[in-house]
């Protein structure tokens, strides 16, 4: 992971000592126009899953895990975002797959038919996580002047988790084996609405970007909010932020909240 930050670094020193200086295109001209940036975020998470009962137990795990240090545990992602748009109409997406491996968990209590078990000590208990998380939305350009822009969209969000379970107790357990695994996964659609863009300093390259949303759908609520600084070309942007989402699933089973949080840094190329 931290080698993937250093060549991702290095190759963004090398595109800025050779980019020229200039005023950026005016992307909202009529033309169409296209951006796409590779970016790496490095999230933290935690979460609360609830799990189907086991074969051979008789109640269902609630499990608690984080927070989980990404760089530490990432094993695998892919982001991406882009944007396409003609005149002040586009659309955007956005796409992160993370493969974060075990990390310390908790099974909080077991839901039985007498009711929630507490179970007060765990030994060995650790979950994983896939997630698989795209956006998708149209969106409008209502003020643009110079390097400044703000679009409002109205779109959707799919979320895609596997999440995994090993758990070890110290005795023996009515309602769960004393050891075992487990492994489910789940998803959901959401309709989501928000706005987007970024201020440019008047005569500098350097800018500030926003993203915020919220919606609902299968979830009972998901919002996303991301805040950052940038230095732009006409032909790319450096864009470094911090980014929050979060889920609060009404009609998915396994989860029952989660939130991914964490530094994001990419480059964004302009055609």
């Amino acid at each position: 992971m931290l080698r993937w930050m250093s060549a991702i670094l290095g190759a963004l020193a090398v595109a800025a000592s050779a980019a020229p200086a200039g005023a950026a295109d005016n992307p909202y001209d009529g033309s169409w126009r296209f951006s796409l940036m590779p970016y790496l975020w490095a999230p933290g998470y935690e979460g609360h899953f609830r799990f189907n009962i086991p074969p051979g137990a008789h109640g269902s795990p609630n499990v608690n895990v984080g927070p989980i240090n990404a760089l530490s545990l990432l094993d695998f992602a892919f982001m991406a975002t882009g944007d396409v748009n003609k005149g002040r109409w586009g659309l955007y997406t956005d796409v992160v797959y993370a493969d974060f491996g075990n990390g310390r968990a908790r099974v909080k209590d077991i839901v039985g038919p007498g009711g929630n078990v507490e179970v007060p000590v765990n030994l060995g208990t650790e979950a994983g996580l896939k997630a698989t998380v795209w956006t998708l939305a149209p969106t409008y350009a209502f003020y643009a002047s110079g390097r400044s822009a703000s679009q409002l969209f109205l779109g959707a969000r799919y979320i895609d988790v596997e999440s995994s379970l090993k758990w070890n107790f110290s005795g023996p357990l009515s309602l769960l084996p004393q050891s075992g695994k487990l492994k489910e996964g789940g998803n959901a659609w959401d309709a989501i609405g928000g706005i987007k863009g970024r201020f440019g300093f008047f005569g500098s390259h350097w800018f500030i970007h926003y993203y915020a949303d919220v919606g609902t759908g299968d979830s009972d609520l998901t919002y996303q909010g991301i805040a950052g600084v940038g230095y732009g070309w006409s032909w790319a942007d450096i864009e470094l932020a911090y980014r929050y989402l979060h889920y609060e699933p009404g009609k998915e089973r396994l989860i029952k909240n989660l939130s991914f949080y964490g530094p994001s840094l990419g480059i964004r190329f302009h055609f």
